[in-house]
């Protein structure tokens, strides 16, 4: 009989902004701990995830972070340091920067943050890493480098054919809605059409909207998702999967955004997975043309599922 080997160990490193980010890269740690000892940062204030006990939490208060100071604030701090030293593999959610480290780096991107913010071209992996990237919103300069192609996290949930709510969303990052967009959007939610509706209001913009008596603040739960049908997004990565998850009809709003956002609308448009327009309102004002369509269906039943078990199969393989 063998020695066994001991297990690999595994640091994933989460990207804080947006709860898309998190939540996925915490399915992916309750994966990995099947195959691997995995560690993982958490970050003080953010939502928290079901985590498998297993899991070495590495927890980390980063203040005043942004984007361009992430990776160089992060790497200082002695836990990371110490979990980096002793890992066999680094999984980075988005952050280009961790391919300098003389480790195994795994990178989970559909674009990178470097080209779009930084305006950097011609960005490189060292030889051994890849890119994990979404089957269907990777980017172009995504494509071009090594990479796997990862379906969607987990598995769709039955849909129930009589929820009726709407969840309206507006991201983490930053979005100014003007108080004429929000007076219109007032005047919308108290129409007969919306009468029968109970909506799902992000956090930043309830307090506008709260004296509707069908509006509720939204709380990104998985029993949120469950209950409704139709939402009106910001098209982050985290959001579109939760509605294609959950087969809610997504209608995508991509004025004064980012390149992220207008290849994702773009993308929900051509793969038949939802509409785009420009402004949250004009989103309201096309759903409330489409409730009455009978005819009105997602295309999402070709759609790949249990992206994390993907992940762990090709990081297991190569581990060997």
């Amino acid at each position: 009989m063998g020695v066994l080997q001991p297990l690999k160990k595994v640091f994933i490193i989460p990207f804080p902004n947006g709860l898309g980010h998190i939540r996925r890269m915490s399915i992916l740690s309750n994966e990995l701990t099947k195959k691997f000892k995995v560690s993982l940062v958490i970050y003080k204030g953010k939502t928290k995830q079901v985590l498998d006990r297993k899991i070495k939490k590495v927890n980390v208060n980063l203040r005043n972070y942004n984007y361009f100071n992430f990776y160089s604030k992060l790497i200082k701090l002695q836990s990371v340091k110490e979990n980096i030293k002793c890992c066999d593999i680094i999984i980075s959610d988005n952050i280009h920067e961790f391919t300098k480290l003389n480790k195994k780096v795994y990178i989970f991107a559909n674009f990178f943050w470097d080209k779009i913010f930084k305006k950097k071209d011609n960005l490189k992996l060292k030889k051994g890493d890849k890119i994990f990237c979404n089957y269907i919103f990777k980017t172009g300069h995504i494509k071009k480098i090594s990479h796997h192609n990862i379906p969607f996290f987990q598995k769709k949930i039955k849909s129930n054919s009589l929820k009726k709510n709407i969840l309206i969303s507006i991201g983490t990052s930053s979005y100014k809605i003007s108080k004429s967009s929000i007076r219109s959007i007032n005047q919308k939610l108290k129409s007969n059409i919306f009468k029968k509706y109970k909506f799902y209001v992000d956090p930043k913009i309830f307090h506008q909207l709260k004296k509707n008596k069908n509006v509720f603040k939204a709380n990104y739960s998985q029993k949120m998702y469950k209950k409704t049908k139709y939402a009106i997004i910001k098209p982050g990565m985290g959001t579109i999967e939760e509605c294609l998850k959950h087969n809610v009809a997504i209608f995508a709003f991509k004025k004064n955004m980012n390149f992220e956002f207008y290849h994702n609308s773009n993308a929900l448009v051509k793969n038949k997975l939802g509409v785009s327009t420009n402004t949250l309102e004009s989103s309201l004002h096309l759903l409330s043309k489409k409730l009455n369509e009978k005819n009105y269906k997602l295309n999402t039943k070709s759609l790949k599922w249990n992206g994390e078990k993907k992940i762990s199969n090709i990081l297991y393989k190569y581990s060997l």
